[in-house]
């Protein structure tokens, strides 16, 4: 049962710790201390230990007295006069290069040494009307570190305050430079930080990070940002980023020069990473952190609310550009980004408009006319619009002069991922190939995804030795040019995590593939497309390892999630159905898999046609369903569909067209339409020789499957030429000792018991047992069976020395391994008993055959018909005396 990986789109909400908006209070118990930490937390001060007296005491710091340094308040000032102590201070000339430590110890401390608070308090206990009105509840708490230049701090606050609209004379912030007492204040106990404070968070209402630089914000580096950010989420205060306009214009320059150096602050944005300047501060964080709403929820609080203020900027940007030429630049990169972040509706409807707009502007064969063109293409494919993104590419192909190489990669390799999509397989590597061959694909960054995807290719194609070197070329490059943790990296994890899996690397695979949906849960949220395509993956893994239940709970939350960002009938939710009931019925659960596999079938149909690969895939896999169900009617009807399909899509020959005739062949064969089966079979056989080659393994399945028919059939002529030429060709192919050459012996040896032809049957048994004890060893079950086997060969043959002697070792070796040889071990029993009793034995078969009915009545029960067979020799040895 094949499974098959797609992209989705996506949508994100925010978490917060309790639904009702109250703040989530925790206490950590211990019969000793308890943990505090300064009133002003910044590099050097230090989470101590104080005692429960000591913590009373500071617990009495709330909104109270002013005039007492340890009261914490949420008043604040206005941002306006903030510019005004600036200028008291000597102009930004006095400040620049200072950072706030700096600007706190030269201006701030002198100006409160006296009374020792906090600025704002000082001024709100001041006499002077002036002063004190301009203290107020503050409704902007300001998030920062102190190592940044102040003056970015504050250009930062502004740039935001002029986004948002905001009177600088009324915009009140808390900002603890002035709002916290710098003088030395008590140590607070860690109880009061989620309390005291994290209830003062919540009446501010609004947190602003300031973020810089864009591409690692010093913020997240640092613990207690992390905390305040902790606190944003906790009271589901609104969260708010801030950039200097020096920092907004650099990230939105480098997102005009590459849209996907977006992924750089994705991939830099790792709470859990903050570092302190004391151990004790971080360990006591962290623990809070893990116990209410975890670091992901914290990581996504950021990147949503950053992405938020990017797609605002760009819209900005488009809007507010000098010239058209200017704007229709800005659009191209909203455009792409509405793609990147799983947007595919607006990306479209976006990029439509824009193709005709840069016609105009730009020209028909401009390089940024064919860029719109390319991305609307890229768009189509990730909604499985395949042949409307192969039209796209070819026009880029068809108007493009070669003059940018980059570009020329990107639309050939586009085009050979539609053309792949659409099953037209030889068509794409012909396009990957032609790259290859005119040295376009290199080993640079410009080029990897070329790389990869033709890696992907192979891997579709399952060939497996062309795809390794490539997917894992494309993963150290990435690594080393990125990091781990960077979206594009864990792409490719993912990419060389599916390899493995199709490999039964399992190891290998769970680690790239936990890696790969833990990294795109970070920066997109569980909803986007590449989580839950990693997640996708990571269960058919656990499906593999028959961790069932596990697998389970994973592709329910896939159709969840699918079915709530991109709808029922997407190929994504439809996917994520076939592979749910794939795993219902691996657990036997056929009536609950069954409507999935139906609602698939009709989904795929109704969304893509009948001739799609994927609705086709689907189809088989709901095939497969039915016809280990048994219900080969259903099962029959599919392939025929399936097989129809794909001779009029791929032709005869074509290997997928020959996987669906062998299908359907044997469940007319199941059915008993054995003469439809035969023809099917003889037509699939003469295909594959011709197309693979009489030893490659389809072609000897193939064999293998018509040798059993005709077996079936009574044409034991035709069955042992065919059976001959199985044992042959996986000779040369795999070798005697592959365990598909023995079972092709055993089979054979066993098609000559049933033809009483046992001087044939005896060399492929004695053959097969070498091979085994050399390969698997003497003790395994398989080998025990096929040593049973041999011993029947040669009983029948009157071999009963060799008989004999067979036997005993298979038991000796069965009575070693205890119950698990149970069942081999009750055959050689009987198989010895009866050789004694036809030996005129009596005494040794009774006792032998005590000994197998005794086992079988244990384990098959008293009417079994090998019981009653035993028993029926029991009672000819020992006739019963009416």
């Amino acid at each position: 049962m094949q499974k098959i990986t797609r992209t989705t789109t996506t949508t994100v909400t925010r978490r917060s710790v309790d639904q009702s908006g109250a703040v989530r209070m925790q206490t950590r118990k211990t019969s000793t201390v308890a943990v505090a930490v300064s009133a002003c937390p910044q590099a050097g001060n230090e989470i101590q230990a104080v005692s429960a007296d000591e913590a009373d005491t500071a617990e009495k710091d709330t909104e109270g007295d002013m005039s007492d340094p340890r009261t914490f308040s949420i008043k604040g000032l206005p941002l306006a006069h903030i510019h005004s102590l600036i200028e008291t201070w000597g102009g930004p000339s006095s400040l620049e290069g200072l950072t706030t430590t700096d600007v706190c110890v030269r201006f701030l401390k002198p100006l409160t040494v006296e009374s020792g608070l906090a600025l704002c308090a000082q001024y709100y206990t001041s006499k002077n009307t002036a002063l004190s009105s301009l203290v107020q509840n503050a409704t902007w708490f300001i998030s920062h570190a102190w190592q940044y230049r102040f003056l970015d701090v504050i250009g930062a606050i502004d740039n935001f305050a002029a986004q948002e609209g905001l009177d600088p004379a009324t915009t009140v912030i808390w900002f603890d430079l002035f709002s916290n007492s710098q003088h030395g204040t008590a140590s607070k106990p860690f109880t009061w930080w989620e309390t005291t404070f994290m209830n003062a968070v919540k009446k501010i209402g609004n947190v602003v990070m300031v973020i810089q630089p864009w591409s690692n914000p010093i913020p997240l580096t640092r613990v207690w940002c992390i905390f305040e950010l902790y606190a944003s989420t906790a009271t589901s205060s609104s969260f708010h980023v801030a950039m200097t306009p020096t920092e907004t214009i650099s990230f939105m320059a480098r997102l005009l020069d590459n849209t996907e150096s977006y992924f750089e602050v994705l991939s830099s944005l790792r709470s859990q990473n903050a570092k302190s300047f004391l151990e004790t501060d971080r360990l006591a964080i962290f623990a809070l952190v893990r116990e209410t709403v975890g670091f992901i929820a914290l990581d996504r609080l950021v990147l949503d609310t950053l992405l938020k203020w990017t797609f605002s900027q760009l819209k900005q940007l488009s809007e507010k550009a000098e010239t058209r030429e200017e704007s229709l630049s800005w659009k191209v990169v909203l455009g792409t980004f509405y793609y990147l972040m799983g947007k595919n509706s607006e990306a479209e409807q976006l990029l439509l408009g824009l193709v005709g707009q840069c016609k105009d502007v730009f020209g028909e064969t401009h390089i940024q006319t064919l860029n719109v063109l390319h991305k609307l293409g890229v768009n189509y494919l990730a909604q499985a619009r395949y042949k409307e993104a192969e039209q796209q590419f070819l026009l880029c192909i068809e108007s493009s002069d070669g003059a940018d190489k980059v570009a020329s990669i990107n639309f050939s390799v586009s085009l050979a991922t539609a053309y792949s999509r659409l099953g037209r397989f030889d068509e794409a590597e012909a396009v990957y190939k032609d790259c290859l061959e005119e040295g376009k694909i290199q080993q640079d960054w410009s080029t990897l995804a070329a790389l990869g995807s033709f890696g992907g290719f192979y891997l579709d194609q399952k060939r497996y030795a062309e795809a390794e070197p490539m997917l894992k070329q494309v993963l150290e490059e990435r690594v080393q040019s990125l990091g781990k943790t960077h979206p594009i990296s864990v792409r490719s994890m993912k990419a060389l995590g599916r390899l493995y899996l199709e490999m039964v690397k399992f190891d290998e695979a769970e680690v790239l593939l936990l890696a790969a949906v833990e990294g795109n849960r970070q920066a997109f949220g569980d909803e986007h497309f590449a989580t839950l395509g990693a997640m996708n993956d990571l269960a058919v893994l656990y499906d593999e390892q028959r961790l069932f239940s596990t697998a389970e709970q994973i592709y329910l939350k896939c159709v969840e999630l699918r079915t709530a960002t991109v709808g029922e009938f997407h190929p994504d939710t439809l996917l994520a159905k076939c592979n749910l009931a794939m795993n219902l019925q691996i657990q036997y659960r056929n009536a609950e898999a069954e409507p999935l596999f139906d609602a698939s079938v009709e989904g795929f149909k109704k969304t893509l046609g009948l001739l799609h690969p994927d609705t086709l895939r689907t189809m088989t896999n709901a095939a497969v369903f039915y016809e280990l169900d048994e219900q080969y009617e259903k099962a029959g009807v599919l392939y025929k569909q399936v097989l129809d399909a794909r001779i009029k899509m791929l032709g005869l020959s074509h290997a997928s067209t020959l996987v669906s005739m062998s299908s359907l062949a044997d469940v007319y064969n199941a059915e008993g339409r054995k003469q439809e089966a035969k023809e099917l079979y003889e037509s699939c056989l003469e295909q594959r020789t011709a197309t693979l080659g009489f030893h490659h393994l389809d072609t000897l399945e193939t064999t293998k499957s018509l040798a059993k028919l005709a077996q079936s059939l009574g044409d034991s002529k035709a069955a042992e030429s065919l059976f001959l030429n199985l044992i042959d060709g996986l000779k040369i192919t795999l070798g005697l000792s592959d365990r598909k050459t023995m079972d092709a012996m055993n089979e054979v040896g066993l098609f000559y018991i049933s033809k009483q032809q046992f001087p044939k049957a005896e060399p492929m048994f004695e053959t097969a047992l070498h091979e085994s004890k050399q390969t698997l060893g003497s003790n395994h079950l398989y080998t025990l069976s096929l040593m049973n086997n041999l011993g029947f060969v040669y009983k029948a043959q009157g071999k009963s020395c060799e008989a004999k002697e067979t036997f005993n070792k298979c038991l000796d070796t069965c009575n070693a391994l205890g119950e698990a040889a149970n069942a081999i071990k009750l055959r050689a029993l009987f198989h010895l008993g009866s050789l004694h009793e036809s030996l005129g034995e009596t005494e040794d078969a009774e006792k032998v055959l005590k000994a197998c009915h005794e086992g079988q009545v244990e384990m098959l029960g008293p009417n079994h018909p090998q019981t009653l067979a035993t028993q029926s020799i029991l009672d000819r040895i020992h006739p019963i005396e009416c």
